[in-house]
């Protein structure tokens, strides 16, 4: 479950100037996603979403720009959805907001509920159908999980989250060519999405079965998904030390993985030091 647990770990203080960086945030009402001059869709980006950087009057989550004022700090949004749909109870897309919300509770039968209402008011809202897979994934479901994200991606097909979401599903079906050509298509669809680098380099660097690890090529998306988050979120540091050290490279291993200790949140921070520990002692870390 590491690829949903990207999108719930906090950073344990604020980075840089800005103490939203490394933190989760919804979208309010009528809020846009702006890559330049393009809007991005609703359900092409992560909900929740994490900052990985300001500009101005706007956050960067990586796929484009949403202003400050049009995001929910995470631990507000139940409450900013609920009084929403008060006012809206046939929004499918508040239902769906409200999901998200749910699965970074890991409340995955509050959540189905959401996103099965969200479907019921708008069959085609592919983003519900997404979603409540990933849930289904969560009560381990998995054949559940696999028909709702390929309904998501039969009605949208350019969308590369529903890739990403089904990538991890096939690893847990144990069909991982299918996995990496998931994640591939991901990164094809958005070449600037983050966390698919991120999730294809920890397959790479951490695969149980050797035919499928390739230090070299994670090495190259782990260091993808740092540069596009700044080098702030401890999650993609933690991957790019799993990737130096499936290369045999355990300095840099030892350096990223120190840096991704400093920054993730309490919680985290055993398994985190775990791996520190096998680094340093020359050993890389398997699945």
């Amino acid at each position: 479950m590491r690829t949903l647990a990207i999108c719930l770990l906090f950073v344990s203080t604020g980075l840089a100037q800005d103490g939203s960086v490394g933190r989760a945030f919804m979208l309010r009402a009528g809020a846009k996603v702006m890559n330049g001059a393009e809007e991005v869709r609703d359900g092409h980006f992560p909900a929740p979403f994490v900052v990985y950087g300001s500009r101005g009057d706007s956050f960067d989550i990586g796929v484009g720009l949403v202003k400050r004022s049009d995001a929910v700090y995470l631990p507000a949004a139940a409450d900013y959805y609920f009084d929403y749909l008060f006012d809206h109870p046939d929004s499918s897309w508040g239902h769906c907001q409200l999901g998200h919300v749910s699965i970074s509770r890991r409340e995955w039968d509050n959540a189905i509920k959401d996103f099965t209402e969200a479907i019921r008011l708008d069959n085609k809202n592919f983003a519900a159908f997404s979603g409540r897979g990933v849930a289904w994934r969560g009560k381990h479901d998995l054949d559940a999980a696999l028909r709702d994200h390929e309904e998501a991606i039969r009605l949208c097909p350019t969308c590369a989250i529903s890739f990403e979401y089904r990538a991890a599903l096939w690893k847990d079906k144990g069909d991982l060519a299918a996995a990496i050509r998931d994640y591939d298509e991901a990164i094809r669809l958005s070449p600037n999405f983050a966390s698919a680098y991120n999730n294809r380099a920890w397959f790479l660097a951490t695969s149980p079965t050797a035919e499928h690890r390739d230090g070299k090529k994670a090495i190259a998306d782990a260091s993808k998904a740092c540069e596009l988050s700044f080098w702030q979120f401890p999650t993609y540091l933690d991957t790019l030390a799993a990737a130096y050290a499936e290369a045999g490279e355990f300095a840099q291993a030892v350096k990223y993985q120190e840096q991704a200790v400093s920054l993730v949140a309490t919680t985290a921070k055993p398994d985190y030091e775990k791996r520190l520990k096998q680094y340093r002692e020359g050993k890389p870390f398997r699945q």
